[in-house]
């Protein structure tokens, strides 16, 4: 996804209530520096921006592009049955160092949730 300005990753989250999850995705680190999550990737839940200030730390150049870093994103909030969780490439981060290889993501809960991906572009 690195520098592909609206490239999308979309995620399918079956939640069995109502809940509040925490959203972590991993990404690699690239060796010009740390960067804010949300600079390279804007998360949106059903059509709604998740506001989040989580920093990608800094990569090494021999393994920038082999390398995740595991970011929490922070808390989400699902509605019972179908959600859509989706990682944009913003156009500022087009042909940046902002975005980077996008490796997966973790929801942490205490209710069940399913999930499903999909790459479009």
């Amino acid at each position: 996804m690195s520098g592909n300005a609206n490239a999308t990753l979309t995620f399918k989250l079956v939640a069995e209530k109502d809940c509040t999850v925490t959203l972590s995705a991993a990404v690699t680190g690239r060796r010009q520096g740390a960067r804010k999550f949300t600079a390279g990737f804007v998360p949106t839940v059903n059509g709604v921006e998740v506001v989040s200030d989580a920093i990608v730390p800094q990569g090494e150049q021999s393994t920038e592009w082999t390398v995740s870093y595991r970011v929490t994103i922070g808390e989400i909030h699902l509605k019972a049955g179908e959600n859509t969780l989706t990682f944009t490439v913003p156009e500022s981060a087009a042909n940046t160092t902002d975005a980077s290889n996008f490796d997966y993501i973790s929801i942490m809960s205490m209710f069940g949730v399913t999930c499903t991906s999909s790459w479009l572009s």
